[in-house]
Protein backbone atom coordinates (compact mmCIF):
# COMPACT_ATOMS: atom_id res chain seq x y z
CA UNK A 1 0.00 0.00 0.00
CA UNK A 2 1.46 3.35 -1.01
CA UNK A 3 1.57 6.42 1.16
CA UNK A 4 -0.55 9.38 0.09
CA UNK A 5 -1.76 12.83 1.11
CA UNK A 6 -5.26 13.92 0.08
CA UNK A 7 -6.18 17.58 0.56
CA UNK A 8 -9.20 19.82 0.06
CA UNK A 9 -9.80 23.47 0.92
CA UNK A 10 -12.55 25.94 0.19
CA UNK A 11 -13.46 29.46 1.21
CA UNK A 12 -11.31 32.21 2.62
CA UNK A 13 -11.24 35.89 1.54
CA UNK A 14 -14.31 36.97 3.47
CA UNK A 15 -15.70 33.47 4.03
CA UNK A 16 -14.92 30.65 6.42
CA UNK A 17 -11.87 28.60 5.44
CA UNK A 18 -12.69 24.89 5.30
CA UNK A 19 -9.82 22.37 5.11
CA UNK A 20 -9.65 18.58 5.01
CA UNK A 21 -6.43 16.58 4.93
CA UNK A 22 -5.90 12.83 5.04
CA UNK A 23 -2.38 11.35 5.23
CA UNK A 24 -1.43 7.70 5.07
CA UNK A 25 2.21 7.27 6.04
CA UNK A 26 4.54 4.56 7.28
CA UNK A 27 4.41 4.20 11.06
CA UNK A 28 7.36 5.98 12.71
CA UNK A 29 6.68 6.79 16.38
CA UNK A 30 9.57 9.29 16.46
CA UNK A 31 7.97 11.31 13.64
CA UNK A 32 4.54 11.68 15.25
CA UNK A 33 3.63 14.55 17.56
CA UNK A 34 2.55 13.59 21.09
CA UNK A 35 -1.11 14.62 21.25
CA UNK A 36 -2.01 13.49 24.78
CA UNK A 37 0.23 16.20 26.24
CA UNK A 38 -1.86 18.87 24.45
CA UNK A 39 -4.97 17.97 26.49
CA UNK A 40 -5.99 21.15 28.32
CA UNK A 41 -3.30 23.24 26.58
CA UNK A 42 -4.41 26.82 25.83
CA UNK A 43 -4.34 28.08 22.27
CA UNK A 44 -2.43 31.39 21.89
CA UNK A 45 -4.18 34.45 20.43
CA UNK A 46 -7.75 33.11 20.27
CA UNK A 47 -7.83 31.25 23.59
CA UNK A 48 -9.67 28.00 24.11
CA UNK A 49 -8.17 24.69 25.11
CA UNK A 50 -7.40 21.49 23.25
CA UNK A 51 -9.15 18.30 24.31
CA UNK A 52 -7.73 14.83 23.74
CA UNK A 53 -9.34 11.40 23.91
CA UNK A 54 -9.04 7.84 22.65
CA UNK A 55 -12.16 6.63 20.83
CA UNK A 56 -13.31 3.86 18.53
CA UNK A 57 -14.88 5.04 15.29
CA UNK A 58 -16.56 3.14 12.50
CA UNK A 59 -14.60 3.06 9.26
CA UNK A 60 -17.41 4.98 7.52
CA UNK A 61 -17.11 7.81 10.08
CA UNK A 62 -13.39 8.10 9.35
CA UNK A 63 -13.95 8.14 5.58
CA UNK A 64 -16.87 10.59 5.77
CA UNK A 65 -14.83 13.12 7.81
CA UNK A 66 -12.47 13.73 4.89
CA UNK A 67 -14.68 12.72 1.95
CA UNK A 68 -13.96 15.83 -0.13
CA UNK A 69 -10.20 15.41 0.30
CA UNK A 70 -10.38 11.72 -0.66
CA UNK A 71 -12.41 12.64 -3.75
CA UNK A 72 -9.39 14.70 -4.94
CA UNK A 73 -6.95 11.78 -4.62
CA UNK A 74 -7.94 8.87 -6.88
CA UNK A 75 -7.75 5.46 -5.19
CA UNK A 76 -7.24 6.88 -1.69
CA UNK A 77 -10.72 6.01 -0.39
CA UNK A 78 -10.41 2.41 -1.59
CA UNK A 79 -6.93 2.12 -0.05
CA UNK A 80 -8.17 3.38 3.32
CA UNK A 81 -11.30 1.24 3.22
CA UNK A 82 -9.13 -1.86 2.72
CA UNK A 83 -6.81 -0.93 5.62
CA UNK A 84 -9.25 0.29 8.28
CA UNK A 85 -10.23 -2.27 10.92
CA UNK A 86 -13.73 -2.42 12.35
CA UNK A 87 -13.93 -0.48 14.65
CA UNK A 88 -11.02 1.93 14.22
CA UNK A 89 -9.13 2.80 17.45
CA UNK A 90 -8.27 6.50 17.19
CA UNK A 91 -6.68 9.38 19.04
CA UNK A 92 -8.71 12.57 18.68
CA UNK A 93 -7.51 16.12 19.38
CA UNK A 94 -10.11 18.92 19.21
CA UNK A 95 -10.19 22.70 19.49
CA UNK A 96 -13.59 24.42 19.24
CA UNK A 97 -13.32 28.11 20.06
CA UNK A 98 -15.49 31.13 19.32
CA UNK A 99 -14.04 34.55 20.04
CA UNK A 100 -14.96 38.17 19.39
CA UNK A 101 -13.35 38.24 15.94
CA UNK A 102 -14.37 34.81 14.67
CA UNK A 103 -14.08 31.13 15.41
CA UNK A 104 -11.78 28.15 14.94
CA UNK A 105 -12.85 24.50 14.91
CA UNK A 106 -10.12 21.90 14.46
CA UNK A 107 -10.42 18.14 14.74
CA UNK A 108 -7.35 15.97 14.30
CA UNK A 109 -7.76 12.19 14.25
CA UNK A 110 -4.98 9.61 14.14
CA UNK A 111 -5.12 5.82 13.88
CA UNK A 112 -2.23 3.35 13.84
CA UNK A 113 -3.05 0.56 11.41
CA UNK A 114 -0.42 -2.14 11.22
CA UNK A 115 2.67 -0.57 9.67
CA UNK A 116 0.83 2.62 8.70
CA UNK A 117 -0.62 5.67 10.41
CA UNK A 118 -3.66 7.55 9.13
CA UNK A 119 -3.90 11.20 10.17
CA UNK A 120 -6.96 13.33 9.46
CA UNK A 121 -7.32 17.08 9.84
CA UNK A 122 -10.69 18.80 9.52
CA UNK A 123 -10.86 22.52 10.20
CA UNK A 124 -13.36 25.33 9.82
CA UNK A 125 -12.21 28.80 10.77
CA UNK A 126 -13.09 32.43 10.28
CA UNK A 127 -11.22 35.49 11.48
CA UNK A 128 -12.80 38.90 10.95
CA UNK A 129 -9.42 40.64 11.27
CA UNK A 130 -8.03 38.72 8.30
CA UNK A 131 -10.71 40.29 6.07
CA UNK A 132 -9.23 43.78 6.42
Amino acid sequence: MGDFVAEYSDGGIGNALIRQTCKLVAADPAAHEEWASKNGQAEPYIGGTWSYENVELEAEEVLAAVKKALDHCPGSEETLRALLPKPVPCEVLVLDRSYQGGYKKVKRTRAAIGEHVVELLVSDEFDFMSMK
